[in-house]
This record gives structure tokens, sequence and C-alpha cells, in this order.
């Protein structure tokens, strides 16, 4: 809210109602982390793991690609890309690969952005699929024991044709 403040949005009109969703949304995580630093800590530790995991990611591909990045160079290739995600297009396609294409043409490294950016979205769409598998097997099993609570603990299969119509 202070970037905001200082900017002066609050004062259009059109972001005036947004701008006080930002000032509730704020005060509750202040107020959730105030007492709760721990939960904080962890969630910074992890938040930094995670940077780390797709930092060691990025130098790896290129590794693997033949091209060694520095701290620096891995650093930014990882970074400045995100930004793709901004652009309103479902998942940046396009605008993600040429996002990486400008940042190794700009620090000189010859690599493939478009070969690069496809492994990085296989890896996404592996993670995906573990998840979609994950959820297939404890998901299922969670929303007939939500529905069985629901419904008294009668059976789901007595009623899983009432609900389908």
């Amino acid at each position: 809210s202070s970037i905001l403040k200082l900017m002066q949005f609050h004062r259009f009109k059109r972001f005036d109602r947004t701008f006080e969703k930002v000032i509730v949304v704020e005060e509750a995580l202040r107020d959730y982390y105030k007492g709760n630093w721990g939960k904080f800590l962890w969630l910074l530790f992890l938040s930094v793991l995670a940077e780390a995991y797709e930092m060691i990611e990025v130098w790896l591909i290129a590794h693997f690609m033949g091209v060694d990045l520095t701290f620096s160079q891995t650093f930014i290739a990882r970074s400045l890309p995100c930004l793709a995600y901004l652009v309103p297009i479902p998942g940046a396609l396009g605008v993600f690969e040429g996002s990486l294409a400008v940042v190794f043409a700009l620090l000189g490294v010859n690599i493939n952005a478009f070969v690069f950016a496809m492994i990085r979205r296989v890896r996404d769409l592996i993670n995906v699929f573990i998840g979609l598998s994950h959820i297939s097997g404890s998901g299922v099993g969670a929303v007939k024991k939500y529905l069985s609570k629901k419904w008294g603990g009668k059976s789901f299969k007595k009623r899983r044709f009432k609900l389908l119509g």
C-alpha cells in the first residue's frame, strides 16, 4: 500500500475500490504474521529454496546445452523472463520464449532460446501431471469423504446417480 500511496492511485475513482481491497488484504496479512513469526520465516525459507532450485535448473539446462553461465547470467536468465507472465496472454505463450531470446541476446550467450523454453515447459507439464495424478488418487477420496459426511454417512454410490440426473 505504501507504493500505491506514493503513486497516489487512491486519488482516481477507478482505483478507489481496488485500493480499499488492497489495504484490507495487507492489514489482514500484517495482523496474521505479527503473531506467527515462525511461519513467516519458514515460508521465507521455502521461497528462497524454490528460487534456488529454479536457478539451478536454469544453469543445468544451459550446461547440458553446452553453455556455462555465470551466477549473474543465471540470475538474469531466471528472473527477467518471468515478467512475461505479467502479459495478459494465457501461459505467456510466445512471450516467454521471446523474452528468453532477448535476455540471452543481451547477455551475449549463444543458446537456442526456443529449445531452452521448451525444456522448461515440458518440466512444467511433468509437474502438472504429477499433481493431477496425486489429486486423482487422494482428491477423489477427499470428495467422497466430504460428501458422505454431508449426507449423513450414506454411501456415495447410492447418491451418485441423483447427482448426475
